[in-house]
């Protein structure tokens, strides 16, 4: 069985954004891609980061 998560890394680039990561597990190995997209901090939920 897979699963989907999307979540924001904990990593802060130059211009203080958080990126947007997408995770998809299947037997237990995980992929990580990442989307290309920034949010602030005070957009974040803060529940499901990494």
């Amino acid at each position: 069985m897979s699963s989907v998560n999307v979540f924001l890394r904990n990593k802060v680039n130059k211009s203080g954004q958080f990126p947007i990561a997408i995770r998809i597990s299947r037997n237990r190995r995980s992929i990580y891609l990442y989307t290309g997209q920034y949010i602030e901090k005070k957009y974040r939920d803060g529940k499901k980061t990494m």
